[in-house]
């Protein structure tokens, strides 16, 4: 495969420290002390060499993890309350970690007050409001679980590791947001602790707040419940179609082809292309949302030449729990190219980033490079209100995956210097397509821990930064990571 071009020499990156407000963090053993003495018997503080305190700090890869001074498990919603009004009085860094699935370093961790939110792993099904309450401790495998017997779900997680907590409150990206749109355009209620202890309900009559937390991730406070809306699921049909490096160019076509005529909101399709262990290949991952596709819908995927299938119907539950969930190494660096169409320029491009980092990062440890394609219909975004993202919602684009994974710490900044490269590189192979994406929004889930405001929130973040400061005057929650209006 044609390298298109040279390597571009690496250069160190800022210090991560920038990733929290500043504040010192001379005094945190005292404020875990002050915690342990202020919060109830339903909650409870852990220190280095204790086996909880390993399980509250640990991620789902090791470049995301940090050694906290203390870590601390609320058992209620009062003892968040209590919890956060003694970090914001002590000026304490801190972290939230819901299911611990965040890819940037100090977004969920911390090296001061590590908040787990284990003790909120519960889902409580309304029947007739067609709704489902779920905690921030909760992983979207356990939420479908629960779900399953009562043939409902939620717009979730299609990675089942995945948390429902930073997921939710930075869009979320789903196999039925063609039908249903984000997670955050059917979250009804979010059970919230402000940054002054406050404990609060936010729903639409709560414009501003309500609008904030829909992909402001964690600026606002504590979010201790999730409201969403229920939708019925029967059994789905899927598809697992493995395609060689020599049918990348056939498989270009069809997917192109797909991309551009595909009126069917009950289909999904991410197509992942990668490079491991000098194999360059693309798995295509179908989802039907139904038992049965219609005939002839899938028929140019599925014929690939050289190409490995594997297709069934199956009850949902099943198929999100057994899929996306140990890709890589002990490292991870994730981003995101929005583009406007997944043309055959586009997708050529794809491939030839995935070739051509795969080669250059394996000398540096990489274990696999990956682009992921998501599909989903033009009008996915108009299944919502206006939210923090998208900041236009009548302006398409679709996200390109950018996922980079390795082994070796001393490779992080080139890790992450190449998927910014990567980014950049498809953005101007979409714009020479002619489309017109140079100001389109990255999907804060995917968005490396540097990306500026503007590439996430566009013209929204002024409004964002008024709402937090309304909210949040004394910059509580700037002493956690994350991005920060």
């Amino acid at each position: 495969m044609l390298l298109h071009r040279r390597f571009v020499s690496i250069h160190l990156l800022a210090a991560l420290s920038g990733l929290v407000s500043g504040q010192s963090n001379h005094g945190a053993n005292s404020t875990c002390q002050a915690i342990a003495k202020a919060i109830s018997p339903l909650s409870e503080v852990f220190y280095p060499g204790a086996s909880q305190y390993s399980a509250d700090i640990k991620h789902w890869v090791e470049s995301s993890t940090q050694q906290a001074t203390c870590s601390v498990e609320p058992g209620s919603v009062q003892d968040v309350s209590t919890i956060l009004k003694i970090l914001g009085s002590t000026r304490t860094p801190f972290a939230v970690k819901g299911g611990g699935h965040s890819f940037n370093l100090g977004f969920s961790s911390t090296t001061g007050v590590q908040i787990a939110m284990t003790r909120f792993s519960n889902v409580t099904l309304n029947k007739n409001e067609q709704t489902a309450e779920i905690g921030p401790g909760m992983i979207w495998h356990d939420v479908y679980e629960q779900l399953a017997p009562f043939n409902v779900t939620v717009v979730g997680g299609r990675v089942p590791a995945v948390g429902v907590a930073g997921f939710t409150l930075g869009g979320g990206l789903s196999y039925t947001s063609s039908q249903h749109g984000l997670a955050i355009d059917t979250v009804q209620a979010f059970e919230l602790v402000l940054p002054n202890g406050t404990i609060t309900t936010v729903t639409a009559d709560n414009k501003d707040l309500f609008f904030g937390l829909k992909g402001g991730f964690n600026n606002f406070g504590i979010v201790t419940k999730f409201t969403f809306k229920t939708f019925p699921q029967g059994e789905i049909w899927a598809a697992n179609v493995v395609v060689p490096e020599q049918g990348l160019g056939v498989l270009n076509t069809a997917v192109a082809n797909f991309a551009a005529n595909n009126t069917d909101p009950k289909v999904a399709l991410n197509v992942e292309y990668s490079y491991a262990s000098g194999v360059l290949s693309a798995t295509a991952v179908i989802f039907y949302d139904a038992p049965t596709p219609p005939p002839g819908l899938f028929d140019a995927l599925l014929s690939i030449p050289g190409s490995t299938v594997n297709a069934s119907s199956t009850a949902f539950f099943p198929f999100v729990s057994g899929i996306l969930n140990n890709f890589g190494g002990s490292r991870i660096s994730l981003g995101d190219a929005p583009v406007a169409a997944f043309s055959p320029a586009v997708l050529n491009a794809i491939v030839n980033e995935t070739s051509f980092w795969g080669q250059t990062l394996t000398p540096h440890s990489a274990s696999l490079i990956m682009h992921v394609v998501e599909i989903f219909l033009p009008t996915y975004f108009s299944h919502g209100a206006a939210s923090a993202y998208p900041p236009n919602r009548s302006a398409f684009s679709e996200p390109i995956d950018l996922y980079f994974a390795w082994n070796d710490p001393q490779a992080d900044d080139i890790m992450h210097d190449a998927v910014v490269q990567s980014q950049k590189q498809l953005k101007i192979a979409a714009i020479a397509d002619g489309q017109k994406v140079a100001d389109a929004p990255l999907y804060p889930n995917y968005a490396p821990f540097d990306t500026p405001l503007e590439l996430l929130y566009g013209s929204n973040v002024n409004r964002l930064r008024g709402i937090k400061r309304t909210i949040d005057p004394y910059n509580v929650m700037g002493l956690a990571g994350g991005f920060k209006f």
